[in-house]
């Protein structure tokens, strides 16, 4: 084998070992980015979430229907652990639902305040 060949082979060896470190490196990464409410909109208590149990930042803002809703945003890459409570639930409750319901996330732990999604 001549010097550029054996060249060319070991620079492919060495970007497919960097590539596929990178790789695993993702995988088994978890990067999450919070963000705080926009100036203007009251901040909601109406419920508490935690993302890998750092809290997000709510806020309120009336819908079309007359009622209010509660938004909150974050980003992630790898997996995290989302907690929602609702903390006026009241102790008979037991009607969760994470929507859209076509990407089929399903609480992992929950009771009448409280669900946990993990691994998403």
């Amino acid at each position: 084998m001549n010097r550029a060949k054996a060249f060319v082979l070991l620079l492919s060896l060495a970007l497919y070992t960097q590539l596929r470190a990178s790789e695993k490196e993702s995988e088994n990464s978890t990067r999450f980015q919070l963000y705080p409410a926009p100036p203007g909109p009251s901040r909601s208590e109406d419920y508490i979430v935690r993302v890998n149990g750092k809290p997000v930042d709510l806020y309120a803002a009336p819908t079309r229907y007359g009622s209010t809703a509660t938004f909150g945003y974050f980003d992630f890459q790898g997996k995290v652990e989302v907690e929602v409570v609702a903390p006026f639930a009241p102790s008979h409750s037991t009607s969760f639902a994470v929507l859209p319901a076509k990407y089929g996330v399903v609480p992992n732990q929950r009771d009448n305040k409280r669900m946990v999604l993990r691994n998403l």
